[in-house]
């Protein structure tokens, strides 16, 4: 993985562990393909190169409650995430996988200090303006979204209010995030305006 995306992929991972990480970026690159006339690889190798998948420490599965978090440009799996169910688009390791990339996307979409999937400041922020909506509470994790009214009628914006892909209503970062992984992997249950929106991002930065 390293050679072929320029992901570094922790060795503490088991192979049904590593399996799950390839497949999962073998899946994201197809999308983008898709979204890119074919240059998928490329683009991942752009605006990905040199993230990192780590197990998270003690301290970081303490404070994020064993849960997968992204800090800059890693990616932290906590071991046997792939035994979980997890609030992804489809409740699967792989969606949850491409869905903390594009928290990386977002903090690299940031030219200042911090986190933007934490402070804001960057490509989130943007979609949000676009479909107007706002964060609660300022921060962009885990405070919810303050939707306005749809900028184009007969678009909802909102992800479900119930099943696992509910999560892209957490806050602005996962709205993102989700959006991302829904653009690369071809979900059709989020919001169509917000995917063409990505759609054409993902392309802009090819």
């Amino acid at each position: 993985m390293k050679q072929t995306y320029k992901i570094n992929v922790s060795p503490k991972y088991n192979l049904r562990e590593v399996k799950t990480i390839y497949y999962a970026l073998g899946e994201m690159e197809t999308g983008l393909n898709r979204l890119t006339n074919n240059q998928g690889l490329s683009w991942m190798q752009k605006n990905l190169v040199d993230s990192n998948i780590e197990i998270p420490s003690d301290l970081h599965n303490s404070v994020f409650r064993g849960s997968a978090h992204v800090l800059g440009s890693t990616v932290y799996l906590p071991k046997e995430f792939t035994n979980k169910r997890w609030m992804s688009l489809d409740g699967t390791a792989g969606s949850m996988i491409i869905h903390e990339f594009g928290h990386v996307l977002d903090n690299r979409s940031k030219t200042g200090l911090g986190d933007a999937s934490i402070f804001g400041g960057g490509a989130g922020d943007q979609l949000m303006k676009f479909i107007n909506a706002k964060p609660n509470a300022g921060l962009r994790f885990g405070l919810g979204i303050n939707y306005g009214e749809s900028p184009f009628t007969g678009y909802d914006t909102r992800y479900p209010r119930e099943g696992t892909a509910s999560y892209g209503n957490n806050s602005t970062a996962d709205y993102f995030a989700n959006t991302f992984a829904a653009a690369a992997s071809g979900y059709s249950g989020a919001s169509q305006l917000s995917v063409m929106w990505m759609a054409a991002y993902i392309d802009l930065i090819k």
